[in-house]
């Protein structure tokens, strides 16, 4: 459970990469959603006048053929996740008709073409870097709150999590690594106590 590497970062935000693959990779870095939270969205859940991504559903597969359901992962699940100026720029430039990640039969996008396209975005992410990189859409969501707890306390964990989708009790088991490192008791008594 890591965070990108510098390279790896680089190269994603750098790649050349095709219209869909730039959303769905955009999604997933700037809102740390589940890969089958993204592939599940709709027009209807980017709201571009308050700044947020709705997340209500997951895309699962059974037998390469996807099937919507109606409620996400967790009970904690449901939520509004911020949208970064960079993300709305790229998905307000981004056409697609109701389901933002079609494939090219269904109205979502199958497993096999979801593999496809992932495939070509380590491949060009590799073409960049000049090396082999693959990674998963999971390890994004890891990016994601890495970098949100590094923001701690200007953020809490609390918010992190519920922009997670996830449990407080998570985000503090996964990512006290880096909570600890953003710690400095000496100057938390010198500001309590002057």
């Amino acid at each position: 459970k890591s965070a990108l590497t510098p390279l790896e970062r680089e190269a994603l935000l750098n790649c050349d990469l095709s219209d869909k693959a730039r959303a769905l990779v955009s999604i997933l870095y700037y809102c740390g959603l589940r890969k089958s939270e993204a592939l599940a969205l709709t027009r209807q859940d980017v709201d571009f006048e308050n700044n947020t991504i709705n997340v209500s559903k997951t895309l699962v597969y059974i037998s390469n053929i996807p099937t919507v359901k109606p409620y996400p992962k967790s009970e904690n699940g449901i939520r509004k996740v911020p949208m970064h100026p960079r993300l709305k720029e790229i998905l307000s430039q981004y056409s697609y008709e109701n389901t933002l990640f079609p494939s090219k039969n269904n109205i979502y996008m199958t497993d096999t073409a979801y593999r496809r396209l992932w495939a070509n975005i380590c491949k060009a992410m590799s073409v960049y870097a000049g090396e082999e990189i693959k990674i998963t859409a999971h390890k994004l969501r890891h990016n994601f709150c890495s970098m949100m707890c590094y923001q701690v306390p200007t953020i809490s964990t609390k918010k992190i999590a519920q922009i997670m989708g996830d449990t407080e009790k998570i985000v503090l088991n996964v990512y006290t690594h880096i909570l600890e490192e953003n710690e400095n008791v000496e100057k938390a008594l010198e500001n309590a106590f002057s």
